[in-house]
């Protein structure tokens, strides 16, 4: 009884990793729908975090969809290799501008300098261009909205608590 329980859990589980992609989608969009929803008719004045979860699944579909026409590979074990660098290399930078952000952050509450600003959008150009050059298995996947939901975080933590939002003050 236990193994076979094992067994159909372990079943479930693989099920879920090879159509997270799918599920992500579908949350970000029925997430979306119910935020711009809530805006309009309850208030709630979140208009553009609403739209942004309603565009981001097709944006990701379309990016997708682009970089697996034109990236074909021929030969596996010659373009793994200095692409295995190239995102090590992203990945070291993004989590260096995010720790970077968060230390400004967490130094200036009240005031989001120009700086803080300048490491937040490089986060997210590094972000798109991982976004354009990622494999799409699923942990790759996961990882990847991992870091744009964190990062996304941080920045809503800081238009929360700033009173100041203009950073040429």
């Amino acid at each position: 009884m236990k193994a076979r329980f094992g067994a159909i859990l372990q079943h479930l589980l693989g099920l879920l990793i090879n159509h997270l992609v799918i599920i992500l989608f579908v949350v970000f969009l029925l997430g979306g729908t119910a935020i711009v929803a809530l805006s309009y008719m309850a208030g709630i004045g979140q208009y553009g975090l609403g739209f942004a979860f309603l565009c981001a699944p097709f944006g990701y579909t379309l990016i997708r969809k682009a970089s697996k026409d034109n990236g074909v590979q021929k030969d596996y074990f010659k373009t793994q290799q200095p692409r295995i660098k190239l995102h090590l290399m992203l990945d070291i930078c993004f989590w260096a501008l995010y720790s970077v952000s968060l230390i400004i952050l967490y130094q200036s509450l009240y005031f989001r300098p120009w700086y803080y600003f300048l490491c937040v959008s490089v986060a997210f150009t590094i972000l798109i261009i991982q976004a354009l050059l990622i494999e799409l298995k699923s942990w790759n996947v996961a990882f990847f909205l991992f870091k744009v939901i964190f990062l996304s975080l941080t920045y809503r933590a800081g238009r929360f608590f700033c009173i100041s939002c203009d950073p040429w003050d």
